[in-house]
């Protein structure tokens, strides 16, 4: 399993979702928020470009991972449960990066 999918993973269990979570394209916030999570730790901790992260969560461009990213800091400061997650998403994708 590559080091993407063990973060996909860990995201999903945050949230409470199903692990294809970023292939549902509803805008529920129970589906919007991880995937918003998920744009901003691929590309931040994961160091990939914003078109990698577009086609993995699979948008046909980099513009709405974009969205997601600067919207990911918003997130954080209207929404403590939010920014907790992000906590502890951070510290684990950090540490599944680490290891190879």
């Amino acid at each position: 399993m590559d080091k993407h999918h063990k973060v996909i993973e860990y995201i999903a269990k945050e949230f409470d979702v199903d692990v294809n979570f970023y292939n549902n394209k509803k805008r529920f916030k129970n589906y919007a928020r991880p995937r918003k999570m998920l744009c901003w730790t691929l590309y931040n901790i994961g160091g990939l470009s914003m078109n990698e992260v577009a086609n993995i969560v699979g948008y046909a461009e980099h513009t709405t991972v974009l969205y997601h990213i600067h919207d990911y800091w918003y997130m954080c400061r209207s929404d403590d449960d939010f920014k907790e997650k992000g906590y502890r998403i951070i510290d684990k994708a950090n540490e599944i990066y680490e290891k190879s």
